[in-house]
């Protein structure tokens, strides 16, 4: 083995790996030669969603899929997506999904506890804009560009409306 010193952190392993190996030490199967510097990916939770105002429904719809997305491990089956959902509900939301989530009789539990799009569908039914098409179409109509904004506002404007 040579006596000269090391220049780097990569040799010095290198001579580690080297002397534990004559010591009969077995290395591991991979060293890693230094921690990982990617930062975690943050996300804000979800804004609770109490149905005081429907418009808002998306917004939340959204923040939950980002989370899924996030973190698919965590959020594999529909039935923890929708748990995880429901969490996030207060008040009169709350009390009505409450209800039904806590139905002891499996035969009688309704299909969304266990399906992502049902659950969405059935938030959307009953907690969702009364006439979403209707409420589009009017948006639509009234859609303008004021002087002192740019492109890119309008444009979000509508295909917010027109989705």
């Amino acid at each position: 083995m040579s006596r000269t010193s090391p220049t780097n952190s990569g040799e010095i392993l290198q001579q580690l790996v080297q002397v534990l190996t004559l010591l009969g030490w077995a290395p591991p199967a991979s060293t890693p030669l230094a921690p990982s510097s990617t930062p975690a990916t943050c996300i804000r939770s979800p804004d609770a969603f109490d149905s005081s105002n429907p418009d808002d429904l998306q917004p939340f719809l959204l923040q939950c899929q980002l989370t899924f997305n996030l973190y698919p491990q965590h959020y594999a089956s529909d039935s923890s997506k929708v748990f995880f959902a429901i969490s996030y509900l207060k008040k009169s939301m709350l009390e009505w999904f409450e209800i039904r989530v806590m139905e002891i009789n499996p035969r009688l539990a309704l299909a969304w506890h266990s399906s992502w799009p049902k659950f969405i569908s059935e938030i959307q039914t009953h907690f969702g804009p009364s006439n979403p098409t209707g409420t589009a179409e009017i948006g639509l109509c009234h859609l303008s560009m004021h002087s002192n904004s740019c492109i890119s506002e309008y444009l979000v404007q509508f295909n917010m409306l027109a989705s």
